[in-house]
């Protein structure tokens, strides 16, 4: 865990801050102390006083009496007002730390240790405030005050007392550098004892899958041991300043009686007067004890809460530098955000929305992790719109909710715990949608790396009429959407159409074809390496299959392989009575179906998927036009053909004006060329690609680039 060097605060200084929030409470604590001390010195010399007449007086006896009852009665209101300080004062602490919280920067701390510091640290800084202003601030002016009068009506007893209490404060302030390293060892090891259990809960299956469970238990046991240790070391030092602060409170005791004993002249009054200060100093030095160690509990928690507070807005990280985004004129509609791999696009996003303000919406790949249901969500998120609205909003995103629960559908009433982490980015960006912003601001989130989602941007400006929308622009089916494109190019933002930024941008189109050329499946098993799998690759046609859907039967024409992205697969053969037999399961990163290289010849086997499926599959005859070398023909041909794969079947002429920077010549032989080598047709007039490729959205102006 990395930790800043911890500090060594003073409690009173740092706390100061807060308690000066309270002047009206500080003033009455204040007061009622004055008359609390005043009771205190006083009634010893009323005493005194009595025993001295000898005689019965009503009138001391009712001075007397009203003395008690003022102390009590103030000491009782002394003890609500500082108890209420105490809390406002947490409060406020907590609420700051909970705003530092909410930054997201938490230099390295486990997410139990950043609780516990909101929780149990602030609860050792308020209960260090509270006996501070009830207890140890009175306590040691009424030792003071005690020591004084006490050397006044017995100058023995009160050289004694002091010559104590002088060893006792000697005695504690060395303790207390002991103790405050201890204790912040010991909340730094409460804090990895807490950290343990939450990881027990957390992750208790997969600790036993992994057979990790006596690992754990071993280290949460060396924890545990650590802290005993910690916390009887801590005892020891603790028992000494008590036991101090007693026998000091004892030994001045013991010399009044022994002046008493001894017939040093003493009278009566005077011993009477000489115990009860005694007594006052006892209490007081009693009360020390107990205050010092909350204070030095609460110092140590100081240094803790402080590195919370300290924390600021996370600055970019390394290799996602500080973009000037005012700079940057950001259109209205719909806007797609490409960076290079090297830096964080929710990094640039969050700056937008801190350049938008409050009019912005943001929504983040990291999901709504709350204890909250959507119906809690929806009323705090300040929506302009109805539960109905909201509903159908829902519904548009494909988050699919009924008002009230029915069976195991989701509700309103639906804690977030039960919700996917797609379904929770998706219902983030209907509470964005809900609140009608004059921009929304979206992440790379799960709905948006699916091509064949019903979420579409451009429908949802347009249904819900928001002026300016900015996402994470990073698969091909997303540049459809985009209106507007700011690339993030190492030489500084550039903003511009998806079509002209593949042309203009050398940097830009060498991203999206290292995209497009990314490794999704392993074609190692067709034979394919190099230049040839890397060009199959965007042939490749994505598919979803339900559960129980035959993704090919048996008898159908062996014309594609399939590669198994997600779910599971059953392969079987039917019986000479016609029931399947299962033979085979495979998983992702597997395929079946193998290609049979004869053209006609059907499958014997069926694949049905076991549970909701995506596959990528390549059909014979794509494989044979990637191999037939178009990679390797001429500028000119290759251009011929992305001109027919884009713009579909037309006349020779028309498709001769398309490639206006060829002479009649050179586009004669080169079409002569691919008519010979069956790479194009011809019938009844009109030119057509032999076999179309399934070209991925956004591509077009790709292919006219490489060619």
């Amino acid at each position: 865990m990395s930790q800043r060097r911890a500090l060594s605060p003073s409690f009173f200084t740092w706390s100061w801050r807060y308690l000066r929030r309270y002047p009206s409470l500080l003033a009455q604590v204040a007061l009622g102390v004055a008359v609390v001390l005043f009771c205190q010195v006083t009634i010893p010399l009323r005493v005194e006083h009595i025993l001295e007449e000898g005689e019965w007086h009503l009138t001391p006896i009712l001075i007397l009496t009203g003395l008690i009852i003022i102390q009590l009665g103030v000491a009782f209101l002394v003890l609500l007002r500082a108890h209420r300080i105490a809390i406002e004062s947490a409060e406020v602490i907590r609420g700051e730390m909970y705003q530092s919280a909410l930054l997201d920067n938490n230099d390295g701390l486990s997410r139990t240790e950043i609780a516990i510091r909101h929780t149990g640290d602030v609860e050792n800084v308020k209960v260090a405030i509270e006996k501070s202003l009830a207890e140890g601030i009175p306590g040691a002016i009424r030792i003071v005050l005690s020591l004084i009068f006490l050397s006044i009506i017995s100058p023995p007893a009160g050289i004694i007392m002091m010559f104590a209490t002088v060893i006792f404060l000697i005695l504690r302030s060395l303790i207390a550098r002991r103790l405050y390293v201890l204790d912040q060892a010991q909340l730094a090891e409460i804090s990895s004892v807490a950290t343990s259990v939450d990881e027990a809960i957390i992750s208790a299956q997969p600790l036993r899958g992994l057979s990790l469970i006596q690992w754990a238990q071993a280290r949460f046991d060396m924890r545990l041991v650590a802290l005993s240790h910690t916390a009887h070391r801590i005892g020891v030092l603790a028992s000494q300043v008590h036991t101090g602060a007693h026998t000091a409170g004892l030994l001045g005791l013991l010399v009044v009686v022994v002046i008493a004993v001894g017939g040093l002249g003493e009278n009566a009054g005077v011993i009477a007067a000489s115990l009860l200060y005694i007594e006052g100093v006892v209490r007081g030095l009693e009360a020390l004890p107990g205050w010092i160690r909350s204070v030095q509990v609460a110092r140590a928690s100081v240094s803790r809460i402080q590195q919370v507070l300290d924390w600021h807005e996370p600055e970019a990280t390394a290799g996602s530098p500080s973009i000037d985004v005012a700079s940057i004129e950001i259109p209205t509609g719909v806007t797609g955000v490409v960076v290079p791999a090297s830096q964080d696009i929710e990094v640039f996003l969050g700056q937008v929305r801190q350049s938008l303000g409050n009019q912005a919406a943001y929504v983040t790949a990291n999901p709504l992790t709350l204890d909250a249901s959507i119906a809690d969500l929806f009323t705090g998120s300040d929506p302009q719109c109805n539960v109905e609205s909201f509903l159908e909003i829902c519904e548009l995103l494909g988050l699919d909710l009924i008002e009230t629960t029915a069976g195991g559908a989701l509700s309103l009433n639906t804690n977030l715990s039960f919700l996917t982490v797609n379904d929770r980015q998706r219902l983030a960006l209907a509470l964005a949608v809900a609140k009608k912003p004059q921009a929304l601001l979206v992440g790379p989130i799960l709905a948006l790396s699916d091509p064949d989602s019903n979420l579409h941007l451009g429908e949802l400006v347009q249904r819900f009429d928001i002026p300016r929308v900015v996402y994470s622009l990073k698969v091909p089916e997303q540049c459809v959407w985009a209106e507007s494109v700011v690339f993030l190019s190492p030489k500084g933002p550039v903003v511009g159409q998806h079509q002209a930024l593949l042309q203009e941008q050398r940097e830009y189109a060498q991203l999206w074809e290292s995209r497009l050329n990314a490794q999704e499946v392993d074609l190692t098993s067709l034979g394919l390496e190099g230049d040839s799998a890397d060009a199959l690759q965007a042939k490749l046609v994505t598919e979803r299959h339900s559960s129980g859907e035959f993704i090919y039967r048996g008898g159908e024409l062996a014309d594609r392989i399939v590669f198994l992205i997600s779910g599971r697969i059953e392969i079987s053969v039917n019986d000479t009575d016609g029931s399947p037999r299962r033979v085979a399961v495979v998983g992702p990163g597997a395929h079946c179906g193998d290609l049979r290289l004869t053209v006609g010849e059907r499958r014997t086997e069926n694949a049905v998927a076991l549970e909701d499926s995506v596959v990528r599959t390549l059909s014979r005859e794509a494989i044979s036009v990637g191999l037939m070398g178009l990679l390797d023909r001429s500028p000119l041909e290759r251009k011929i053909v992305s001109t027919l794969l884009r713009n579909g079947s037309m006349p020779e002429d028309e498709l001769l004006l398309l490639i206006p920077e060829s002479s009649p010549e050179e586009f004669k032989k080169a079409f002569a060329l691919l008519i010979s080598d069956g790479a194009i047709t011809q019938k009844d007039g009109m030119l057509r690609v032999q076999q179309k490729r399934a070209v991925k959205s956004g591509t077009d102006s790709l292919f006219d680039l490489l060619s």
